[in-house]
């Protein structure tokens, strides 16, 4: 099992941040602002304990709109987790967050 993480916008200007927020808001269905204000604090999970198909759908469709992803064994302590990203990690603060599933059109996801 995985868990995903987003690390933050991959653009550096703060507009980036609010582009990011706005893609993610309109995707998941979340607040764009309620999303933006969790980017400028930091690292958050987006999903916890999916399979690894799962969490690559989330890989991929999190990085097309411009997000820095990161993929980790579910509950593994910092210092031991294998770390798949698409972007340099970066240090954050974790707040914990879960997102409904991508669209079904952008991503398809295996039942589970």
């Amino acid at each position: 099992m995985f868990d995903v993480y987003v690390d933050g916008a991959t653009g550096t200007l703060r507009d980036s941040v609010r582009e990011l927020a706005s893609a993610m808001g309109a995707r998941y269905g979340l607040p764009a602002a309620e999303l933006e204000s969790r980017l400028t604090r930091g690292r958050f999970r987006v999903k916890a304990g999916v399979d690894r198909a799962t969490a690559e759908a989330y890989l991929r469709d999190l990085s097309a709109i411009g997000a820095r992803v990161r993929i980790e064994p579910a509950g593994a302590p910092a210092s031991d987790r294998a770390t798949h990203s698409s972007a340099p990690p970066a240090e954050a603060a974790l707040t914990r967050s879960r997102l409904p599933p991508p669209p079904r059109s952008s991503v398809p996801l295996q039942p589970g």
